[in-house]
């Protein structure tokens, strides 16, 4: 914010720091939903124009798309909280991209290969529950970061 002016109008107009956080993560949450719901829908006209457009197809792209936005939502909010800990913008994209995703997967691992959950409420439960949990701890290490 500093490098490009956008800090002098947080001075102008000043925004909790909670919800300067909030809105960088939502920002960047809402243009990988909106990706992933564009390619999911050219997925399903491509089969519907194919013709193999099944009841069981339908289920698993659901689940897919489940999956993958609780792996985004939780991706991005260890991405957050990388942004806030490091200085440099280099060392936080890289621990974003492989340890974000990374541990996007091995949360949502469970899901899969044990038998007795359910696949689609656990991705659900999980996807809202660890990036709340990695919010609130990005806004306790922001805010007790001195600007």
């Amino acid at each position: 914010e500093r490098a490009n002016g956008v800090y002098d109008l947080f001075l102008i107009r000043p925004v909790s720091r909670s919800v300067l956080l909030l809105s960088k993560y939502f920002a960047t949450l809402s243009v990988l939903v909106m990706a992933v719901l564009l390619s999911a829908m050219v997925g399903v006209s491509v089969d519907v124009i194919a013709g193999t457009l099944h009841a069981n197809i339908i289920a698993q792209s659901v689940e897919s798309i489940v999956m993958s936005l609780a792996g985004i939502a939780t991706a991005c909010s260890v991405g957050l909280l990388f942004g806030t800990l490091f200085d440099s913008v280099a060392v936080s994209a890289i621990l974003s991209v492989y340890l974000g995703n990374q541990l996007a997967g091995i949360i949502l691992l469970p899901g899969i290969f044990i038998k007795t959950l359910d696949p689609l409420l656990y991705t659900i439960g999980i996807g809202l529950a660890f990036p709340i949990i990695i919010l609130v701890i990005t806004i306790r290490v922001f805010r007790s970061k001195t600007v």
